[in-house]
C-alpha cells in the first residue's frame, strides 16, 4: 500500500510527503525479510519480539540488504547491493535534513504555518 499512496502523494503535489513514504518502505520491507528469514532459520522468535519491545537495538540498514542479498544468493560482485545502499541514503537524507536544492525549487518555504522567505 505505502508505495502506491507514495505515488498518489508525488501526483497531488505533495513530494515531501512522497518520499518520507518511501523512505519508511525501503527501511521496512528488507527488514521484514531479514526478520522472517531470520526467525524460520532459527526456528525461535524471541530475538524479533525483544527487538519490538526496544530491548533489542535495531540491525543497521546496511548489514540487513547484504545478509538479505546473501541469503537471496545474488552475488557480492554486484552493484545492485551499493545502489540500493545509495538510494537508502538520499531518501533518508532528504526526509531528516534536507537541503534547500532537494526539498524545494522555489523560494518560499512553510514555517510552521506560516510562509517564510529563503535567499
Amino acid at each position: 500500500m505505502a508505495p502506491r499512496e507514495a505515488t498518489v502523494s508525488m501526483l497531488n503535489g505533495t513530494p515531501r510527503a512522497s518520499v518520507g513514504l518511501l523512505r519508511s518502505v525501503m527501511a521496512m520491507q528488507p527488514l521484514h525479510c531479514w526478520w522472517q528469514k531470520r526467525i524460520l532459520r532459527k526456528r525461535d522468535s524471541s530475538s524479533f519480539y525483544e527487538w519490538l519491545e526496544g530491548r533489542k537495538k535495531q540491525p543497521k540498514f546496511k548489514q540487513v540488504v547484504e545478509k538479505n542479498f546473501e541469503l537471496l544468493g545474488i552475488p557480492p560482485a554486484t552493484t545492485v547491493k551499493d545502489h540500493v545502499n545509495d538510494i537508502y541514503r538520499q531518501l533518508t537524507s532528504f526526509v531528516h535534513a534536507p537541503i534547500r536544492e532537494e526539498s524545494s525549487q522555489n523560494s518560499t518555504r512553510e514555517t510552521w504555518g506560516r510562509s517564510e522567505s529563503t535567499p
